[in-house]
């Protein structure tokens, strides 16, 4: 999960917690994704790609290129 979280956080759509994160922090991340138009702008554009990009059949080649 580390994983996802560092790249939520190097995309800008997200930010990361950890399970040890107070409910306070949650609510204050959750109001700041909320109200910064950016990370709804990020998101899109980050959907965007990963759909472009499973058109393309890169994630097949990059995984099997992993293996």
């Amino acid at each position: 999960q580390g994983d996802n979280a560092a790249k939520v956080t190097y995309h800008n759509v997200g930010i990361a917690l950890t399970s040890k994160s107070s409910p306070d922090k949650i609510r204050q991340a959750v109001k700041k994704i909320l109200e910064d138009k950016q990370y709804r702008s990020n998101a899109r554009i980050l959907g965007d790609k990963i759909i472009s990009d499973s058109k393309k059949g890169n994630i097949v080649s990059e995984l099997e290129r992993l293996a």
